[in-house]
This record gives structure tokens, sequence and C-alpha cells, in this order.
């Protein structure tokens, strides 16, 4: 499988993307404090507190603003950083390289460049790798080194969640969490309940609010890998928005107890790239044990919650010249063997 061309390709595409909005903001946004974001999550989805008891002594990072420096990181990011990453967030080979330092290389120049941009392709590059290559340096046999850039490179992630301008919020990352956001403009609290990236409902519940009620523009992230209609309610109703820079855009009065809903498209599919498939869930890949080289997948037939991790494995009917054998898919995040395959031949 010609896997280095379709990745190429990949990165193109991603790097048109942006491109397209590459112009800088006059005022750069800002992001809303980690301090001020508290995750409800108790595993790897916390992001303020998982690095730290990965490494205790990860040091946070918090992204800056540059504008001075702005036309020399997008360069750097348009022929250095964007042309390395991979389908895991990471750089180098998926499965026989340590993924760390690309992945936090990404999630820096990302975070960083968002700012001036707010263009939602950096958010999904900080996503892609906060669900797969920064995970696996967790729960894989990494060096101390990995695990400490992995780390940083979370803690850093997690002032990444929400990003203000004068008009309102950009929610950039899906995590149970509770925020308290307060600007020169608008003061909010916003309870976003969700057990994203293993279920598919996301909540909004806003708080906080005077009887006036805030005008507020609220821009929710369409995350790369949703590639149908995503139907987003405001108190129970369906809701037109305009999508602007990868965002749902919905600006109104909100008023305390006002709720957004909306359910993304989480359900286990095979992707293609090129000549060659992947599996995910959302943002999760999934990788199998070595299979026959011409093993084709025919059907998820079935999935089982792991009690341990309390992640999603799915049973894969794959079909060979010889037979027909059931293969298990597992969390690319929890596969540390380098047995493991992630890209998947496609039927002809």
């Amino acid at each position: 499988m010609k896997k280095t061309v379709f990745l190429l390709l990949l990165t193109l595409f991603s790097g048109m993307i942006a491109t397209n909005a590459q112009k800088p903001l006059k005022r750069p946004l800002h992001y809303v404090d980690a301090d001020s974001v508290f995750y409800m999550s108790k595993d790897f989805t916390n992001f303020r507190l998982f690095p730290l008891f990965v490494d205790k002594d990860a040091e946070f990072r918090r992204p800056q603003a540059d504008k001075n420096r702005f036309k020399a990181r997008q360069k750097r990011w348009q022929e250095k950083i964007l042309p390395t990453v991979n389908i895991v967030g990471g750089a180098g080979d998926e499965v026989g390289e340590a993924q760390a330092f690309g992945a936090a290389s990404a999630i820096f120049e990302a975070a960083d460049l968002f700012l001036h941009t707010a263009d939602a392709h950096y958010m999904n590059i900080v996503e892609r790798a906060l669900y797969n290559a920064v995970p696996e340096t967790f729960f894989g046999l990494s060096t101390v080194i990995d695990r400490r850039v992995a780390a940083t490179a979370m803690l850093v992630a997690s002032c990444c969640t929400y990003a203000t301008d004068k008009q309102g919020i950009y929610v950039n990352l899906y995590s149970n969490s509770y925020a308290h956001i307060a600007t020169k403009d608008f003061d909010v609290r916003i309870d976003q309940v969700t057990n994203m990236p293993f279920l598919a409902q996301v909540k909004f519940r806003f708080g906080g609010i005077d009887a006036k009620g805030q005008t507020l523009t609220m821009r929710f992230r369409i995350p790369e890998w949703v590639t149908t209609d995503m139907p987003l309610y405001v108190n129970g109703h369906d809701t037109p928005y305009e999508i602007i820079n990868g965002y749902a855009v919905v600006k109104r009065t909100w008023k305390t107890n006002d709720e957004v809903y909306f359910i993304l498209p989480i359900d286990p599919h095979f992707e293609e790239h090129g000549d060659s498939l992947i599996m995910r869930s959302g943002p999760m890949l999934y990788t199998f044990d070595t299979l026959p080289a011409d093993a084709v997948p025919e059907e998820i037939v079935s999935s089982e919650e792991d009690e341990q991790s309390q992640m999603f494995f799915y049973d894969v009917r794959f079909s060979t010249t010889a037979e027909e054998k059931v293969y298990t898919a597992k969390p690319y995040l929890l596969s540390t063997d380098n047995k493991r395959q992630l890209w998947v031949r496609k039927k002809h």
C-alpha cells in the first residue's frame, strides 16, 4: 500500500484548508485560562489533571499570540510542521515510531496559530493528537522523556477548550467540563455535559446571566471527521447555523438555563485514504493485530466495552482468498505492540 503517497495527499488537502484562512485577525483571540475550566472526567480526557498523574513535573506552557512572528510561524507550519503530521497527530510511522515529540510540536504550533486565525483546522490537529498520539504515549512503553513531552503537550492543550473575542466564544474541544468565562465584554458560565469521545451526545447549559440576557456569538467546532449534516438544537428547537472557518455559528441573546444540544457522528466505520482504509470512531482511530496480506474488511459485527478502560472494542469480519475471519479492533491509544496494524487493505 502506498501509504506515504496517501498521507501526502491528505496533508496537502489539510494544508489547503489552512491556507484559505491565513490572513491574521485584526485582534488575536484569547484562550480562557486553564484554571477557569474544570474537567469532570477521570480518564485521559481530563486534560488538566491526567497529564500530571503521568508526570508530576510536566511544565505548563501558555500559548502565545505574537503578531510580529505570525508570518514566520505560519511559514514554519506550512513547510515544517504540517507536512510531517500523520493521521494520529504525531509524526513518522504511526505504529513503528514514538509519537510524543511530533504530537507536541503540532499542538504547540497549532495552539499559537489558532489565536491569529480562528481557523478550526488548527484545533482539528490538536484534537487528533489528544485522542491518539498523546495518550498512546501515556499507555505505551514510552521513555520518561517521551512521557514528559506528551504530558506537557496535553497541559498546553488544556487551555484550548474555549477561546474568546469581543463578540463571543469559540468552543474548540468537547470534554465534560465546567467553565467560568469572564471578559471585559461578557460574563457567563457554561456546563459542557458529554462523554466524548466514547458517546456522541454533547450538551451546553448556560448560567450566571442576568435577567436582561447576554448577546453572544457562539462558535461550535465541526470536527474534521464529521462528513454529514450536524443538526443543532437550542432549547429543544432545531436551529439553523452558519458555518465559518469550520465552526457552527449561532448568535442570539442567551439566558440562564438555555441549552445547546447536538450529536456528533461517532459510529465506528472505515474511512478511505487512497488505496487504504483506516477505522475510526469519532476522533479515535483503531488498530488490529497484524492481518493477512489479502484481508479485506467486510462488516463490523459487534462491540464490547472494556471494563478497565471503559473504551469500546469492535469485532470486524474480514475476508481473505481462503476464508472469513473475525479480528478485534482496539483503540490506537491502547494498542502499543509494534505488530499492530493501522492501515487496512481496501476492496478493489
